[in-house]
């Protein structure tokens, strides 16, 4: 298989086999107490339904300029270009997306996400210890645009430490040199925000209000 540009080559067998344990140990479920605090502290801003909790439908990936490499769990993987048109995916799938190379992720009747390269991002439906449908890892990218029309989606940005809860509406994300990330919130559901390192009180917002924009520091 071709390296992507831009993309820093890495041993894929060891990467397979990494992300098919985090996906079977998942992240360290939050307990109903510490949900019930988030909720009274930052206030039930988002809710899902229990027809949004169903079984997803099978997502869509599409490149749009580049090329892109993809990882489903179970082993499958390959390279995509524009001119191989669109692939469907239903187990957690990683990506990697080189310079100048840009793909859309669609889930018809709920989201769809367009990533901008360099770029390194997961999705996997969400474990039943969190409030959403699905959840989108970046590892790294540098301009992502999101639109969720039903249900919820967790948010995590790695380098970043930041935990984004993204309910219906319409975002912007850039993801800056100094690992800061600009937020433009055009509208919709109020973002909560989770640090998931130690930071100074004070220091980010609790939640990002619709047609609103502000800037995410950087970890400490």
């Amino acid at each position: 298989m071709v390296d992507v540009a831009g993309v820093m080559p890495v041993s894929y067998q060891a990467l397979l086999c990494a992300f098919a344990l985090a996906f079977q140990a998942d992240l360290v479920p939050e307990s109903s107490v510490a949900i019930q605090a988030n909720r009274q502290s930052e206030g039930a801003t988002i809710d899902v339904s229990d027809d949004d909790k169903k079984a997803l439908p099978p997502g869509e990936l599409v490149v749009l300029t580049g090329s892109a490499r993809i990882f489903e769990q179970g082993g499958k993987g390959g390279q995509l270009r524009p001119s191989h048109g669109s692939r469907t995916f239903a187990q957690p799938v990683y990506i990697e997306l080189g310079v100048a190379s840009s793909l859309e992720l669609r889930f018809e009747g709920l989201s769809s996400l367009r990533l901008e390269g360099p770029a390194a991002f997961e999705w996997r439906p969400a474990s039943k210890a969190i409030e959403a449908n699905m959840e989108w890892v970046v590892h790294r990218a540098r301009k992502m645009d999101a639109e969720l029309r039903r249900g919820q989606v967790r948010m995590s940005f790695e380098e970043q430490a930041w935990r984004l809860d993204l309910g219906k509406g319409a975002y912007h994300f850039d993801c800056l040199p100094s690992k800061e990330i600009q937020v433009v919130h055009h509208g919709g559901q109020a973002i909560r925000v989770r640090t998931t390192v130690v930071r100074k009180p004070g220091t980010w917002p609790a939640r990002i209000l619709p047609t609103s924009g502000l800037r995410l520091p950087g970890p400490p």
